[in-house]
């Protein structure tokens, strides 16, 4: 599976359903390399050592070390561990507790471990979605996206630093009050890209003002709606950063109508460099992402998986991050 960017493209979905049996199957490892799914479901090993400490009965303590193997997961990778650990200490045995009456019992334990689990059905992974939503010109629709995925090549690009650095670039033009529209919060794209715009501030000694950090659904009217309310402050921002372009470009429609001049009463940077974000007036600094590279990358990786599992090797999973590019229009100054 490929990640670009939190959604995947994959090659072929494959689900097998498991067999409910009344009886615990037991197998040996090697079973587990030579299953044939023609011929049952999945197939389970357990193993667990255990060592119990007892000093005077009133210190102890228990390590627990469990192998679990399961003909599910995926080739050379069939086997997890998990282990345990728990100290105990009988208070009420400790010679400053004879006095007390009133007690007959008391203890003190802390206990690590790490457990799993192999019952994950169809779709049961549905948690690790978070809701977005994407705009259709002028109608925002409700989709979900991966925020993290295991076992999959990962294709991004640094939102933190892209953030970061237009905020820096901002400042470092005497900007002090910069707005920040954003997107959703559930997103990890939209987190990142605002966590890079706050550092950029305390880095700068300067305090992030909430009035001027907005969350928004990404359409035009949650935008306008933002930044009447932002412009109507008494003291209202210079610049704007923008979580996407379609964000940016409403902003500086909304801010010529209401009589501003962009960028010398509001600066705007956007995120992600378009066609059309260079022809308009002014046009659009923004943040640009290396999508032709992700796009490469993202295919190599994909014919790699494949070949991969055409020839039963164990496939390598990344976590790339490309860096990003502030390039610099109009609408900044």
């Amino acid at each position: 599976m490929i990640v670009i960017d939190g959604i995947p493209q994959t090659s072929g979905n494959t689900a097998i359903l498991d067999q409910q049996d009344d009886g615990r199957r037991e197998a040996t490892e090697s079973t587990l390399a030579d299953i044939n799914p023609q011929d049952i479901a999945f197939i389970e090993v357990l193993n667990m050592g255990r060592i119990n400490y007892d000093l005077d009965g009133k210190y102890l303590i228990q390590a627990t070390l469990r192998a679990d193997g399961s003909s599910r997961l995926a080739p050379g990778d069939k086997w997890n561990f998990f282990p345990g650990l728990s100290a105990g200490w009988r208070i009420i045995d400790e010679h400053f507790m004879s006095g007390v009456n009133f007690l007959t019992e008391l203890k003190l334990r802390a206990s690590y471990g790490e457990v799993g689990n192999t019952a994950v059905d169809p779709y049961q992974t549905f948690g690790r979605l978070r809701r977005t939503v994407y705009a259709f010109d002028e109608t925002p629709a409700f989709g979900y996206r991966l925020d993290e995925i295991q076992n999959a090549t990962k294709i991004m690009v640094d939102n933190f630093s892209g953030a970061y650095n237009a905020t820096c670039y901002l400042i470092n033009n005497g900007h002090r009050r910069i707005a920040h529209i954003g997107g959703s919060m559930t997103s990890k794209v939209f987190r990142e890209r605002f966590e890079g715009y706050k550092k950029a501030l305390i880095d700068h000694h300067i305090d992030p003002d909430h009035r001027l950090i907005r969350e928004t659904r990404l359409t035009k009217e949650d935008c306008c709606l933002v930044l009447k309310d932002i412009l109507a402050c008494k003291n209202p921002p210079t610049p704007a950063l923008c979580a996407n372009n379609l964000t940016a470009i409403t902003t500086i429609f909304y801010a010529q109508s209401v009589g501003l001049h962009i960028p010398d009463d509001l600066a705007v940077i956007g995120f992600s460099v378009d066609p059309f974000s260079m022809l308009m007036k002014p046009s659009l600094t923004a943040v640009q992402q290396p999508v032709q590279e992700m796009g490469k990358m993202a295919t190599e990786s994909l014919v790699d998986e494949l070949e991969c599992h055409a020839r039963q090797r164990t496939a390598v999973y990344q976590e790339i991050i490309l860096a990003t590019k502030l390039v610099l229009r109009e609408s900044s100054g």
